[in-house]
Formats: structure tokens, sequence, C-alpha cells
């Protein structure tokens, strides 16, 4: 019982840990331990996937925790880039193209959208993990150099798909906001002639006149029924 309660906060947890280990994995590399470098980046790779796996298998999803993990990615895959283009300098392209992503994503969540994450943009994300990890690690074993400048080509591949992809859902996020945006405008002129129509036709001392016209007619008809109608004259036998 007391797992129920505390399972749906472990996803949450693993985001967020990736979030805080980020300066870390900076400052470990900064200082040049690159063993704690490369085993703190596959702990933070490896909670990308089981955070996702665990919230899907308990159904504990929650707009908070698919924000935290977006935040997660976009700041350790950026960061985790930086630290393999030392190594393997081709990854320069990766970073631009993972820069240019999250500003597609940035921008389509301030402009009132809600982008959600693509098959293809998890493709890419397994594809480029295992490329910093192999990046990294070609500091201890060069002979990876080869492996890891072939995985960037793959993931730039990826990226540019993922690129296209998002822009293309952003364009639909805007035309389906617009569209809203102009039926909402049209419901409201249809609201303000409805508005206008309910109003008088007539000014006001258009309607005093009608009014005074109305009253001088019937009491002009009334006196025309009283003289058309005459009592009955007594008949003499």
């Amino acid at each position: 019982m007391k797992f129920k309660k505390i399972k749906k906060y472990i996803p949450n947890t693993l985001t967020i840990s990736r979030i805080i280990l980020t300066p870390i994995i900076m400052a470990t590399f900064i200082s040049n331990n690159l063993l704690l470098t490369l085993i703190l980046t596959i702990y933070s790779l490896t909670t990308d996937f089981l955070d996702g796996f665990l919230s899907r298998k308990w159904n504990v999803t929650s707009k908070l925790g698919a924000l935290l993990d977006q935040i997660a990615d976009k700041v350790l895959g950026i960061s985790a880039l930086i630290i393999s283009i030392k190594y393997v300098p081709i990854l320069f392209l990766n970073l631009i193209f993972e820069c240019v992503i999250s500003s597609i994503n940035i921008i389509s969540k301030l402009k009132g959208n809600n982008p959600k994450s693509l098959f293809s943009g998890k493709v890419k994300t397994w594809s480029l993990s295992f490329t910093i990890v192999s990046s990294i690690a070609t500091k201890f074993i060069p002979e990876l150099t080869i492996l890891s400048t072939l995985l960037s080509i793959i993931t730039s591949t990826l990226q540019i798909k993922t690129t296209n992809d998002y822009y293309k859902d952003y364009k639909k996020g805007e035309l389906f906001r617009n569209r809203n945006k102009k039926e909402n405008c049209n419901n409201d002129k249809l609201l303000h002639h409805s508005q206008k129509d309910k109003q008088p036709i007539y000014s006001k001392q258009e309607q005093i006149n009608y009014l005074t016209n109305l009253k001088h007619n019937l009491l002009h008809e009334k006196t025309i029924k009283q003289e058309t109608i005459k009592p009955k004259t007594m008949v003499k036998k």
C-alpha cells in the first residue's frame, strides 16, 4: 500500500535528479575527472528512458512530469554535447541541431501551443545518447572515435528529420490556434450584432411621437364608434 502511494513520485524524482546532476557533470568534466563524468552521464541518460517507462507503466503521467522531462532532456543533452565536442569535434553539428530543436519547442510553448514528444524525437534521443557516451569513452578507448563519428552522422540525420517534424507540428498548432482565434472573433461579432438588433429601432423622440400619434388615433376611432352606435327608438303602438 505504501509503495502505491510513493511510486507516483519516483518518475519525477528521477527526472529532477537528472536536472540536478547536469551541473555536477559539468563540474567533474572541468576538474578533469572524466571517469566520474562518464559514470554520471550514463546514469543521467539511463534515467531519461527509465522515468518515461515507469510513468507509463504505473500510469502516473502528469503535465508537470512531462514538462520537467523536456527541460531535463534539453539541459542534459546540450551540456553533454559541449563536453563531447572536445573528444569528437564533429559533434558540434549535433549541438547546433539540438539547439534548433529546442528553440522550436520553446517558441511553440511561448505561442501557447502544447508541443508533444514525437516518435522521431525519441529515436533521435536514443541515438544522441549512444553518441555522447561513446564520444566521452574515446578518452579511455581511442578506437571508439570511428564509431562516435559514425553515430554522430546518423544522429545528425535523425535530428534533421526531428527538426522538420517539430516544425510541422508547430505550424499545425499555429493554424489550429489562429482558426480558433478567428472563430472566437466571428462569435464576438455575431454577439455584437445580436445585441445591436435588440436595441430600439427609433430614437427617444421618435418613440414619443409614435406613442402620441397612436393615442390620438385610438381616441379618434373611439369617437367614431360612439357616433355610429345610435340608441334604439321606441315604436308607438
